[in-house]
């Protein structure tokens, strides 16, 4: 969830990282509320934690990682010129 556009969800994909190349995709949602924006990320995070806990019980590594902390918290760490779009 953006920290400046509560109504946006985005998510970043990374299909490809190695020493020669790296491939991502970024996916933005513009959501028809706050709330909304929440669950969806929410739910992403969620199907995550699903996904990490299948891999390691086949004992097969991951690399990704989630943030799920709230907006507002997360824009304490940030000044405000990093929050401008």
């Amino acid at each position: 969830q953006d920290l400046k556009y509560w109504k946006v969800f985005t998510f970043i994909v990374v299909n490809q990282l190695s020493s020669r190349t790296k491939e991502t995709e970024c996916h933005a949602y513009l959501c028809d509320s706050a709330a909304n924006c929440r669950r969806m990320a929410l739910s992403l995070g969620a199907s995550f934690s699903v996904y990490k806990q299948k891999l390691a019980t086949q004992g097969k590594a991951h690399n990704f990682q989630v943030e799920l902390r709230p907006p507002d918290e997360l824009a304490g760490e940030f000044g405000k010129d990093d929050c401008e779009a």
